[in-house]
């Protein structure tokens, strides 16, 4: 777990702890749990669980050991959901992308689906983090010149932010990033990937996938400032990035390097957690 306090933009060292103790709120055996995919902690400390696989959202109390409730079902009627994907919560009203279906669904905590609105076709790529006021960022991979684009409530409108490291190439070319990966670089093909949440203070936030450093933007995109991480664990995730690349001998893909597998703001405190590939962030 690494915890990027990023308030100052001076600021180059992130707080990082290992030894942090872990509960566990479902066990496997419970079947609850399909293949969690997103998950928000709201005020009370009571959790959403958003279920890929089911799929549904699964309501649980404080303590993760009684379920509140079930939000959703299989299908493609008002209120059920084919592959969802992203979660957020505005007011009493929970949102989530229905890729399958084309949708964002809404309901209220109460379970009670409210009508859903279409969705446009960018919500579809599976790759979107879902904004409590209704739009979602998208990442373009440092296409348009930029990170990310922000979607405004009614999806109509949005906009590019961020500043790409490297100049986007649309052309993938295994064998000289496979080269590349042996070596121990990262080509720049992957170099502009981020991952992206939007905080309460309405404060964007881009943690680069392949580079341990954090971003925050402001309205209309202007950048407040990057932070770089630092944590002893990230010189192992590179070996290992290195090590599995050169594992392979097929030589059919490149293994992606990816310093961060998760993105949350700290509701009212101007910083944000992340959460390395396989280890569980505290909050």
């Amino acid at each position: 777990m690494a915890v990027a306090a990023c308030q100052d933009p001076r600021a180059t060292k992130a707080a990082h702890d290992d030894d942090l103790p872990a509960d566990t709120l479902v066990t496997p055996e419970s079947q609850l749990l399909g293949k969690p995919a997103d998950m928000v902690v709201m005020s009370d400390g009571s959790l959403l669980i958003l279920d890929y696989s089911r799929p549904s959202i699964l309501a649980l109390d404080s303590t993760g050991s009684r379920t509140l409730r079930e939000i959703g079902r299989p299908g493609s009627g008002p209120g059920e959901l084919r592959i969802p994907i992203g979660l957020a919560v505005r007011g009493d009203t929970v949102i989530t992308a229905n890729v399958g279906n084309g949708r964002f669904e809404f309901y209220l905590r109460s379970g009670e689906p409210l009508p859903s609105r279409p969705a446009p076709a960018a919500a579809l790529s599976g790759r979107l983090a879902l904004n409590p006021d209704g739009g979602f960022i998208l990442p373009t991979n440092g296409a348009d010149s930029t990170l990310a684009r922000l979607y405004g409530p009614n999806s109509l409108s949005s906009y590019g932010i961020g500043v790409p490291l490297v100049p986007y190439d649309p052309v993938y070319r295994l064998g000289p990033y496979r080269a590349a990966a042996l070596r121990g670089e990262v080509p720049d093909y992957y170099r502009n990937g981020v991952l992206t949440s939007l905080g309460s203070d309405s404060v964007v936030w881009l943690a680069f996938t392949t580079e341990p450093m954090v971003e925050r933007l402001g309205p209309g995109g202007r950048s407040l400032g990057r932070t770089r991480i630092a944590d002893p664990a990230l010189a192992g995730i590179r070996q290992r990035y290195i090590a599995r690349n050169r594992e392979d001998s097929a030589g059919r893909r490149v293994y992606p390097l990816l310093y961060m597998a998760d993105l949350k703001p700290e509701a009212g405190s101007g910083s944000c957690s992340t959460c390395r590939p396989g280890r569980r962030r505290s909050s």
